[in-house]
C-alpha cells in the first residue's frame, strides 16, 4: 500500500501524518491488493476538509471526502467512508465470479 498525504495551505505536521497513515492503514490492509492511496488536507471557511483517491489493482478508482471543525472527527469519519467503500467493492468482485 502506498499513502501519499498533501497539504493545500496546510503544514502536515508529524503527529497529523502519524494519525492519518495509522487510522487508513488499519482500513486499507484489509484488502490483500495492492492500493495507491492520496490523502488531501486543506481548510476552506473554517471546515477541515479531507479527502483520499485510492486506486485498486484492478483499475478501480474510489473517492472520499470528508468536513469537520476538528481534523480528527474528519478523518475519523473518512476512515469510516473509505471502509464501507472497500467492502461494497470486495462484494461486488465476489458477485463477478459467483
Amino acid at each position: 500500500m502506498n499513502l501519499n498525504i498533501i497539504g493545500r495551505n496546510v503544514e502536515i505536521t508529524a503527529a497529523m501524518q502519524e494519525y492519518i497513515s495509522k487510522k487508513l492503514s488499519n482500513t486499507l490492509l484489509r484488502i490483500e491488493d495492492e492500493l495507491y492511496a492520496s490523502v488531501a488536507v486543506y481548510i476552506e471557511h473554517k471546515q477541515h476538509n479531507i479527502e483520499i483517491n485510492i486506486r485498486h489493482i484492478n483499475k478501480t478508482i474510489l473517492h472520499c471526502k470528508s468536513s469537520d471543525t476538528n481534523l480528527y472527527d474528519a478523518i475519523d469519519d473518512l476512515s469510516e467512508k473509505v471502509e464501507r467503500q472497500l467492502i461494497k467493492l470486495k462484494e461486488k468482485e465476489k458477485e463477478k465470479y459467483f
